[in-house]
Formats: structure tokens, C-alpha cells, sequence
């Protein structure tokens, strides 16, 4: 639905809210605000995300003209601002890297409930530019900052988003240790997903499903050490980032927006001539890709990972969306 239609379906709602419960209202006694619970207040009215939305809209057209990061620091932070620059540099470096639209209607929308810090959006888009559906995670650190946009991911293939609370009911955020009711705790879905992409042991133990981009590094990694063979030697890590947002979804499961860092180390021994990287790497390599001694490159990953029920059936936990972008590739 168009960010119109999401207002006009507020005011049915509250529309038929008012008509089932207005005359309870008028029997009923004034509480003072100190008797309020405000845990039970979604943090935004669907206008003022409407309101939200557009700001970033507006933003992200803004920046992809001029390229700058004064105009992406208005409505983006870490990671997603780091990554958003990094495309705009790879695009420059190699116009085949194009830098795709993060501009879409939203589908579904849900925002936290109740007074405490972060404060968060979840907007589920429609199809941008033809690509597949987004993501997109807005954080607000405070009373005093704007709401900016923390993570995107594009939707996985085959994958759907579990519904969340509407915007005029407000989605609960969980802690990041609360595994109550949960196939596993939000933060360790994050750990554990880390593990699984260098250790297929920890990840049958865990429980997590291979999604695509799991395979991704895999097979990313495995052609890099062909190519490089016994000319050198090749390492990675995956480290997960220290924030994370799980929101309740209406399943009774929770989804958790996250970040990682992935590394990979090159060594090309001395007197073998060295390799050749293409694609990113060697558009921010630059000197055509060229290693001949070592050399390091990195990918910020910001997913979003499914955790069912614990009383599910057949559910396990797995990525339903993400993102992979170069951020730095240096020669040592």
C-alpha cells in the first residue's frame, strides 16, 4: 500500500475504535499520567511515519545526485551510511557496479512500543526499481536525533516477512538475551550465524538453515583459494557487530536486524608474480586488481534472521534478508 493508503487506513481503525468504545470512554474516569502504562503506546502515529519515511525518501534522492555524506548524515548512520558511501565509490571506480534505488512504497510498517531507547521502525517495502522487495531499519538513539536509517536488506529469494504489530499497535522490541518462547535468544541467532558461515558443525547444532548468503562466502571463498592456489595463503572471519534490534512478530517468533564484518587476508608468497582481483575488490583496489604481496579486503553484511516459535513445527532459524557491500580493500 502507498504511504497514503497506510493513513487512510489508520483513520478506519480509529474509526471503528471510536465507534465500539467511545461510550466506555465517557463512563469511565480520567486517569492522571502517572497511572498511564506507556509500554502499551506504539512510539509513532502512522502520519508521523508517513512523515519519517518521506524525510529519507527525500534524502536518499538528494545524495544519490550529489554523492556526498553531509547529504546521506541527515536521515543514515552506521552501517548503513558507511555502506551507501561505499557503493557511491565502487559506481565511480566501475560504472558496471551500479548503485541500486532505496527508494520504495511500503507494504507493511511497524514501530516500537513503549519509553525506552533505541526506537525503531520496520518497513517492509514493495519492489524498487524492479529489484526485489527491502528492508529497511530506522533507529532513534534519543528524544533529541531523528529517526535514521540503521540497516536495509533486500528480501531473499523464496522468503517473506512473518507480520508484525500494525503502526497504531506497536510491535514490542525484545531484549537482545530474551530467548523466552523462542527457538533462541536474539543474540544468539547473531553469534551463532557468525560461527555457521566458517563451521558447518556449529551450524547444524544450532539449528540454522544455509541461506544464500552463507553459500555466497562459501563459494566466494573456495574461488578465491583456487585462484590463488599454492601462490599464497588465504584466511577470513565473520564477527558479528555489537548492536542488534529483535522485533515480536505475530507469530509468536522475532525477527533480528543485525550487522557483521567480513574479512579476508591475502598473502601471495614472494616471486610468484601475484593475482589479478576483478569486480569490487579490484575497482577498490584500483591498479587493475593487482596483488603481489598481501592484501585485505572488507564486506559489511547486514542481515535480518528469522527466529520462529519454539513450539514451532518445522521452522528453524535462518536469514530472510540481507545486504553485502565492500567497504575497504587495501594493499598491506
Amino acid at each position: 500500500m502507498s504511504r497514503h493508503h497506510l493513513r487512510g487506513l489508520a483513520a478506519c481503525v480509529s474509526a471503528a475504535l471510536l465507534a465500539s468504545g467511545v461510550a466506555g470512554c465517557g463512563q469511565s474516569q480520567l486517569r492522571s499520567d502517572a497511572e498511564l502504562d506507556t509500554s502499551a503506546y506504539p512510539a509513532l502515529s502512522t502520519t508521523q511515519v508517513d512523515d519519517v519515511l518521506d524525510s529519507l525518501a527525500h534524502t536518499l534522492e538528494t545524495a544519490d545526485k550529489d554523492r556526498t555524506s553531509e547529504s546521506l548524515q541527515a536521515r543514515l548512520e552506521n552501517p548503513a551510511l558507511s555502506m551507501r558511501l561505499s557503493q557511491y565509490r565502487l559506481n565511480a571506480a566501475n560504472k558496471d557496479l551500479a548503485v541500486p534505488s532505496l527508494v520504495a512504497d511500503p507494504v507493511a510498517v511497524s514501530v516500537s512500543k513503549g519509553p525506552a531507547w533505541p526506537r525503531a521502525i520496520l518497513d517492509v517495502t514493495g519492489a524498487a526499481d524492479g529489484a526485489t522487495p527491502l528492508v529497511l531499519v530506522l533507529r532513534q538513539a534519543d528524544a533529541r536525533s531523528p529517526y535514521r536509517l540503521w540497516q536495509w536488506m533486500h528480501l531473499l529469494p523464496k522468503q517473506s516477512v512473518p507480520p508484525t504489530a500494525a503502526v497504531a499497535a506497536g510491535s514490542q522490541l525484545r531484549d537482545a538475551a530474551d530467548g523466552k518462547d523462542l527457538a533462541m535468544s536474539g543474540q544468539q541467532a547473531k553469534d551463532a550465524w557468525a560461527k555457521s558461515v566458517t563451521d558447518a558443525d556449529a551450524q547444524k547444532s544450532a539449528g540454522i538453515d544455509t541461506d544464500e548468503f552463507m553459500a555466497n562466502i562459501r563459494d566466494e571463498q573456495k574461488n578465491w583459494q583456487q585462484a590463488i592456489g599454492q601462490t599464497g595463503t588465504l584466511s577470513y572471519t565473520v564477527s558479528p557487530a555489537d548492536d542488534l534490534l529483535v522485533f515480536s512478530d505475530e507469530d509468536g517468533g522475532a525477527l533480528v536486524a543485525t550487522s557483521y564484518t567480513y574479512r579476508t587476508d591475502v598473502a601471495i608468497k614472494s616471486g610468484e608474480g601475484g593475482i589479478e582481483m576483478g569486480g569490487d575488490v579490484g575497482a577498490l583496489l584500483g591498479e587493475g586488481g593487482k596483488v603481489t604481496g598481501k592484501a585485505h579486503w572488507t564486506y559489511t553484511i547486514t542481515v535480518l534472521i528469522h527466529v520462529p516459535a519454539a513450539d514451532a513445527d518445522n521452522a528453524s532459524t535462518r536469514v530472510i534478508a540481507g545486504e553485502k557491500v565492500l567497504t575497504e580493500a587495501t594493499r598491506d
